[in-house]
């Protein structure tokens, strides 16, 4: 039998014919229960917060850098680097990329 939410228990209770439950019934009422766990809040922010700044440092910037954005000035014997972008697209992806399963790892560890 499925798992069923304290609300579709009590619904399935008040939808019976019968007004008295044996012990087996309540055990199998019981049983059949999901149980939800609440957790806090700032749990969540603290792993997304922590998830976030280990894969910032991860990063390499050759991962993010666009290469064809580079662009270098001589002055003198110098070579001065004058612009050079960040392709978000790549960091939006190393950042993001696997923040599902890091969710789902939150949830099995709070749940």
């Amino acid at each position: 039998m499925k798992k069923v939410t304290i609300e579709q228990a009590i619904g399935n209770v008040k939808e019976c014919m019968s007004s008295v439950f044996t012990k087996e019934d309540v055990i199998n009422l019981l049983q059949n229960l999901e149980v939800k766990s609440e957790f806090e809040k700032g749990s969540l922010v603290r792993f997304i917060s922590e998830y976030v700044e280990t894969q910032i440092d991860q990063l390499d910037c050759q991962d993010i850098i666009n290469h064809r954005s580079v662009e270098f000035s001589l002055q003198g014997n110098e070579i001065c680097l004058e612009n050079v972008e960040i392709d978000c697209d790549d960091l939006r992806m190393n950042i993001l990329g696997e923040i599902d399963s890091a969710v789902d790892t939150f949830l099995e560890n709070h749940l």
